[in-house]
Order: C-alpha cells, then sequence, then structure tokens
C-alpha cells in the first residue's frame, strides 16, 4: 500500500447519494467510515489518523463536521487528540473499563437480563476457547481464566449486576 493511500483517503462517495430525512448525521457517518478505514488499513493504537484538512478535502464536508466525527470517536475511547506541534488524531486502545462503560449504557435501554447474557456466555464460550485452542500463549491463557472465573456465575443482587 503506499503511503499515499494511508494518509489521504477518499471517503466523497459516501456523499453522492442525497440525505433523506431520518437519515444519519454526517458526522456520525463519518465516524462510522473512519473506524471501518482504520480496520482496512490495519491501523494500530498510537498509529496518526490523516490531518483535520485531509480528512476535509477526503469526506468533502466541513471542518465542524469533521472535529465533531472526531469527538464521537474520542467519547467512544477509540481516538486521542493532542494538539500542537506533533499533534493530531491518534489511534486508542480502548480500556476494558470503558468498554463495560459503552455496553452498560447499551443495555441499559434494551429489555436483555444479565441473566440472557450469562445464558449467552454458556452458549459462545465453548465455540471461543475452541476456535483460539492452541494459538495463545500460556500468558492470555492465564487472563482468559482469570476473566471467566471473575464472572463465573450470574449476579444474584443488583449490586452484583452493576
Amino acid at each position: 500500500m503506499s503511503p499515499e493511500a494511508k494518509t489521504n483517503p477518499d471517503f466523497r462517495e459516501l456523499w453522492n447519494t442525497p440525505r433523506r430525512p431520518g437519515d444519519r448525521r454526517r458526522p456520525d457517518m463519518v465516524a462510522d467510515a473512519l473506524k471501518n478505514w482504520i480496520v482496512e488499513q490495519g491501523m494500530k493504537p498510537g498509529d496518526r489518523l490523516p490531518q483535520e484538512p485531509d480528512l476535509v478535502d477526503s469526506f468533502g464536508v466541513s471542518k465542524s463536521t469533521i472535529r465533531e466525527a472526531l469527538r464521537a470517536l474520542q467519547t467512544q475511547g477509540l481516538v486521542t487528540t493532542r494538539t500542537g506541534p506533533g499533534g493530531g488524531a491518534f489511534i486508542e486502545t480502548v480500556s476494558d473499563h470503558r468498554t463495560i462503560d459503552l455496553l452498560g449504557n447499551y443495555f441499559f435501554f434494551k429489555p436483555v437480563t444479565i441473566a440472557d447474557i450469562y445464558q449467552l456466555r454458556k452458549l459462545l464460550e465453548p465455540e471461543m476457547a475452541a476456535s483460539v485452542a492452541g494459538q495463545i500463549s500460556d500468558e492470555d491463557l492465564t487472563i482468559l481464566t482469570e476473566m471467566t472465573t471473575v464472572y463465573a456465575d450470574s449476579p444474584r443482587t443488583v449490586e452484583e449486576e452493576r
């Protein structure tokens, strides 16, 4: 892949169709497109996103739309921004705490119970374990074991659910 492809993506095709009432807001669409691009490019935590003027050109949207999209990604814990020389938007590692907070917000308004989630775990975890058998390090296996032990039983109280 050429360096230019990584630093100067062209997202204008996203805006070729007119928006209809009820469509998602442009900053949200830009944020989603950036997330997809980050994955496609194989970017890792610490990698820098293209500079703001390049994103404005690539998306064909205003600076405020780009800034709002970056703020949304920052709120999700996916990027961090720095000002000044050497600044910009950088890929961030999403912490376990942040992930739990986001999932908690999602499930707060959904009719899914903690018991439902634990039932789903019982179905998925054996499949997931089988898929990585022999492919993970002893250190990763220890971390996985600790995590499954902490959440082995369904919570018995409202406090345990939280």
